[in-house]
C-alpha cells in the first residue's frame, strides 16, 4: 500500500465566506509550479504518474476523490473537500495518482511542485487499463 503524506488543514468559519487557511509554517516559494485543475461533474482524470518528484495535491472547491497505488491491486482511496476533508496529500513519486469528481459541479484541484514541471518526468495512462471502484 502507498504510503502518503496528510497534513489538515484549517477552515475558518466566517457568516459572509469562509476562510481557508494553509498554515502558519506553509511557504509559498519553496514551489517551483502551481496547477489548478478543473474537473467537470462526473468525470475522471487519471492515471498520472511521476519518476522525479511528489505531488502536493489540495482542493479549493468541490469535492474529489483520489485514487493512489503503485501496484495494481493496492489501491488507497482518499477524499479531499473543501468543506469536510480540507487537507493536502503529497503523492510520492513513482506512484500512480487519479481523481474522480464527487462534486454536483466543477471541482478544483491544486497541485504544488517543489521542482519545475517536466513532461519527460511524467506519464499517463487511460483511467480504463486499471478498474477502481470510485
Amino acid at each position: 500500500m502507498v504510503k502518503i503524506k496528510e497534513k489538515k488543514l484549517t477552515i475558518i468559519k466566517n457568516k459572509k465566506g469562509n476562510i481557508f487557511k494553509i498554515g502558519p509554517n506553509f511557504d509559498l516559494f519553496k514551489y517551483k509550479d502551481i496547477y489548478f485543475s478543473e474537473l467537470k461533474k462526473n468525470q475522471i482524470k487519471a492515471w498520472k504518474f511521476n519518476n522525479l518528484y511528489s505531488q502536493n495535491i489540495l482542493v479549493i472547491c468541490g469535492s474529489v476523490k483520489i485514487a493512489i497505488f503503485k501496484k495494481p491491486g493496492k489501491v488507497k482511496i482518499t477524499t479531499l473537500d473543501n468543506k469536510h476533508k480540507f487537507k493536502m496529500i503529497s503523492i510520492p513519486k513513482l506512484t500512480w495518482y487519479g481523481f474522480k469528481n464527487l462534486y454536483n459541479g466543477t471541482s478544483i484541484i491544486v497541485n504544488l511542485l517543489k521542482k519545475k514541471y517536466d513532461n519527460k518526468s511524467s506519464k499517463l495512462m487511460n483511467y480504463k487499463k486499471f478498474k477502481i471502484n470510485w
